[in-house]
């Protein structure tokens, strides 16, 4: 029987994998070479060689700076409620 830690631990393990990518302790997937560049593999980072130096470790294509709003957003505690239906 299968206990609600180990699903989370295989969860939190499989997000990893997913979003970061593998570890360096990872031997399923040490040798996994990509189609794209990791930067666009993995949705949160990306992999370097181990001891890379800092050109290797930086990504010149990917974007640092926060997604701008185009314009002023209110956020959902600022805009008006919607009317209650006439119907019930």
């Amino acid at each position: 029987m299968t206990t609600s830690a180990a699903v989370r631990t295989r969860l939190i393990d499989t997000l990893q994998l997913d979003l970061v990518g593998p570890t360096t302790d990872d031997i399923d997937h040490a040798e996994e070479i990509l189609p794209q560049a990791p930067s666009l593999w993995y949705l949160t980072g990306f992999l370097v060689p181990y001891e890379a130096s800092f050109e290797q470790r930086s990504d010149d294509t990917g974007d640092d700076e926060l997604d701008q709003l185009s314009r002023k957003g209110t956020g959902d505690d600022e805009s008006t409620p919607e009317a209650a239906s006439a119907r019930k």
